[in-house]
This record gives structure tokens, sequence and C-alpha cells, in this order.
């Protein structure tokens, strides 16, 4: 007979919000080393999560789990995706941005800068993904498309001739090439 399924461990380390309407974690991702994540939620806050490599438990950890918490961006965060091959370069989407993180440059009011955009009225940017050297960044909108921007020179662009429409729900990643 097969083991019964356990509900899992709650991390209690660190946590979204200072209420209940902020309370929601709304995106993680994990690092490419798969013993970090990162969590984002409605209260703008994006935690780095460090599991322990030689847990011997659930309780373990939860004891031994390192979490930091990185400055408020000032809009509810609902997705988050790592650059391929590295463990501190994220991109957070929230409701009217999109920011590129480095986690290497410690906690901060302002992690990043928004990335250029428009076309739309704001909105939830819901899924993300970024290649390699984050040279190219998809993210699907409120609209029911995927947007694109690429690296030219030191800043990026947008790239409306690469949108595609995705339906009402959109899951995707970019192929590690670009």
């Amino acid at each position: 007979a097969a083991n019964a399924a356990t509900s899992g461990t709650r991390l209690t380390v660190a946590f979204h919000g200072r209420g209940q309407l902020d309370a929601q974690v709304r995106g993680i991702a994990f690092a490419p080393n798969s013993l970090e994540f990162v969590s984002v939620g409605l209260d703008g806050y994006v935690i780095r999560w460090r599991l322990p490599a030689d847990a011997t438990g659930p309780g373990d950890i939860d004891r031994r789990t390192v979490a930091k918490r990185y400055g408020e961006v000032g809009e509810r965060l609902y997705s988050a995706t790592y650059q391929p091959g590295s463990d501190d370069v994220i991109a957070v989407g929230g409701t009217r941005s999109i920011w590129l993180v480095d986690l290497k440059r410690g906690n901060g009011s302002v992690l990043a800068k928004p990335l250029p955009f428009t076309g739309i009225e704001p909105a939830a940017w819901r899924a993300l993904s970024l290649d390699r050297t984050s040279s190219v960044i998809a993210a699907a909108g409120p609209d029911d498309r995927i947007h694109f921007w690429k690296k030219i020179g030191n800043g990026l662009q947008q790239q409306p001739q690469w949108r595609l429409s995705t339906g009402r729900r959109a899951a995707f990643v970019l192929e590690p090439g670009g």
C-alpha cells in the first residue's frame, strides 16, 4: 500500500501581508539550484527563501529555512520567474509594471526599473518568462496576449510585432536560447 499523502510544511520564518487583504501569495518561482525560491504577494514584497540542502524532515525544513524580504515595490505582485541559469536575477509582474530584480543588490524600496510598456491600461501581469541572458522577456498581459521585450543596447524595448494571442489562460516558458 502506498503511503498517505501529507499536507506539506508551512514555512513560518517569514510571511506576506500585514492583514487579511494583502496576505495572499500570488506567485512563486524556484531558482535553477532547486534550493531557493521567491514568493510574491499582494503586499508588494518579494521574499527569497533558502531551503536547507540536508534537511531531515518537515520540521527541520521549517526551522532551518532562511528568508529575506526585499523592499516593497509599491504595487501588488502577481508573478515571478528566475532568469535561466541564475539564482539572483528574477522578473516580477505587478499590477502596473514588470520589474527586473537583481537579488544580489540587497534590500531596498526600489529593486529595479520597470519595463517600458505602451498599448493597454495597466493591470496584473500574471505569467512571466526570461531567456538565459534576460535579453528577451515575455509576459502574459490582461489583454490575453503575451507581450515581449528585447534588450537593445543598455535598455529593453517592447517588441509589439512579436505579440501572441493566448486566450483566457496562459502558462509558457521561453526556450533557453531565446
